[in-house]
């Protein structure tokens, strides 16, 4: 079942910013990753202090799968990171009016 997944992460903007200029092929290869992983759709977003991540998934389980592995942990933190992203899992029904 498709779920849509909304994480919002605590973190340096400018890091993160800097990150993606500088090391966008490394965020390519995670985005293949993720995509082989079950990832339908994936777009960031930043605001005061946060980075959000707004994601498609063919299952919660693939995308806690994903999230959880240690590479990655290890890659937020370089992005900037810090603390504790909260996520919030939804099942995603599609209904009139969605585009």
């Amino acid at each position: 079942m498709t779920v849509l997944v909304i994480m919002t992460v605590p973190g340096d903007t400018d890091q993160f910013e800097a990150f993606m200029k500088s090391r966008a092929s490394e965020v390519i290869e995670l985005s293949e990753k993720a995509k082989a992983m079950g990832a339908m759709g994936h777009r960031f977003a930043i605001s005061d202090g946060h980075v959000i991540a707004v994601d498609y998934w063919e299952s919660a389980e693939r995308f806690q799968e994903f999230i959880s592995a240690p590479e990655l942990q290890a890659v937020m933190a370089e992005m900037g990171a810090r603390g504790e992203p909260q996520v919030t899992i939804a099942m995603a029904k599609g209904f009139p009016g969605e585009f």
